[in-house]
């Protein structure tokens, strides 16, 4: 599967947010409760999304094997999480991981405009 640039998907989002909206001030309540439905159901796809690729830079960053076992995911995040807490703690982090982290969030909560979008 091709991902589209978040710019394009943000775009999509926003015309279909947009579009949401007017269906839900219509009135009908009907078309108001599917509207509510679907930005639920996007809410819990984005959710998803965010967890894959939260547990990818935790794949790439940790060990799956400890102790000569096999790892958890739970450890494994709970690792990622020190990891880089620690590195901000010791002002290892630079002004760019700052921004790489804010601009992160900021595609993310950007990325699913339909996600508490008022109708």
């Amino acid at each position: 599967m091709i991902k589209a640039p978040r710019e394009t998907q943000q775009a999509r989002g926003g015309a279909a947010s947009e579009v949401l909206g007017f269906a839900g001030a219509l009135g009908d309540r009907g078309i108001s409760d599917t509207v509510t439905k679907e930005r639920a159901k996007a809410a819990k796809e984005q959710q998803k999304i965010n967890k894959e690729e939260f547990d990818a830079k935790v794949r790439a960053s940790t060990s799956a094997t400890a102790g000569g076992g096999p790892r958890t995911m739970a450890s494994r995040r709970q690792e990622f999480i020190k990891s880089e807490a620690g590195k901000e703690a010791k002002g290892q982090k630079t002004l760019s991981d700052v921004y790489s982290v804010l601009d992160d969030a900021l595609k993310k909560l950007t990325s699913a405009p339909l996600v508490g979008a008022g109708a």
